[in-house]
């Protein structure tokens, strides 16, 4: 499987902001230090899929260089996405979780003899998508992987990943680029000008592919609207039942994920900060919930709006 939610393009590259660790890991590659496991984490909407590709990428090449030529018989099994000694494990289309068989699928095809070369790797992304089962049908693997074989983790949410998991990995956080970075890139990629990229940010939190997408389907406007939604609640300026109604029509992750942007915002300028915890216990709750869709867990299609609503209301009212 490709990256859907990345800027593509051949060969596959790191983004700007993510070029500092692709160096260093090419570097660890060519002294012989790389990890056997790595987990790539960091909020959503940064292109970490793009990175793990490009990085996987040049493993495959048949060139000397870690980066990818792009022109070699293993770059171009890598472009069809067909090459035998690489797998990318993630949701089944229609599915939100990773299970058991597909890992054990995936284990056994870490176990075998490399076809091309004499490493192979396998990419598991979202990691976060694994069941409980499937990340222990892991474990032993990310502990002992056969040969000289890499396996790469990409985590939205890597907290919600089983410890033990977490602690065979060596761990890399992929941070977000600054402000100037995100907004040249974004303006390049869409084509567009300073203020709507730099609106496209505000709502994406400065996540620069999430804010890409969000130009792509032309989900501005809409997200601005939901956006003002969540800044009335959290002002006093609209109920929660109120709420509930207009927040209806909205896909539940988009709902939760900007619904966590919005409190953010809130707790950064200090409204609700040493007044008294509500405002983060309400931070925890989204989390929560937002860990649970993307899970697979299916909510009524009037409870979580009327739920979320009621959290902003009441943590403002109990953070005056």
């Amino acid at each position: 499987m490709m990256p859907t939610d990345v800027a593509l393009q051949w060969p596959p590259a790191p983004l700007p902001w993510q070029e500092g660790i692709y160096q260093r890991l090419c570097r660890a590659d060519r002294a012989g230090k790389l990890p056997h496991a790595l987990l790539l984490s960091g909020a959503s909407g940064l292109g970490k899929a793009q990175l793990a590709h490009a990085f996987a990428t040049g493993l495959m090449c048949n060139e000397t260089s870690p980066e990818p030529c792009g022109h070699c018989e293993s770059c171009g099994l890598m472009k069809a996405g067909s090459h035998g000694d690489f797998r990318w494990l993630a949701p089944e289309e229609g599915k939100r979780a990773i299970g058991i068989d597909a890992v054990r699928a995936a284990v056994g095809f870490v176990q075998k003899t490399a076809a091309y070369g004499t490493r192979k790797v396998l990419l598991i992304e979202p990691a976060e998508a694994m069941t409980a089962q499937a990340a222990n049908a892991l474990l032993k693997t990310l502990e002992e992987p056969p040969g000289s074989s890499v396996i790469l983790l990409v985590s939205s949410q890597a907290g919600a990943l089983i410890a033990t998991v977490r602690s065979r990995c060596q761990s890399i956080v992929v941070a977000p680029p600054g402000p100037d970075q995100a907004q040249e890139w974004l303006m390049a990629e869409a084509n567009c000008a300073p203020d709507q990229a730099s609106q496209a940010l505000t709502l994406a939190d400065g996540r620069p592919v999430a804010a890409l997408n969000l130009m792509t389907t032309g989900e501005v406007a809409g997200l601005a609207e939901l956006s003002a939604v969540f800044d009335r609640v959290l002002s006093g300026g609209m109920d929660s039942s109120e709420a509930a109604q207009a927040l209806g029509q909205y896909d539940h992750g988009v709902l939760l994920e900007l619904a966590l942007h919005s409190l953010d915002k809130d707790l950064r300028r200090g409204a609700l900060v040493g007044a008294n915890p509500a405002g983060f216990r309400c931070r925890d709750r989204l989390q929560a919930l937002l860990a649970a869709h993307q899970r697979g867990i299916n909510f009524a299609r009037d409870t979580l709006p009327a739920e979320v609503a009621r959290l902003l209301a009441q943590q403002r009212v109990q953070g005056m």
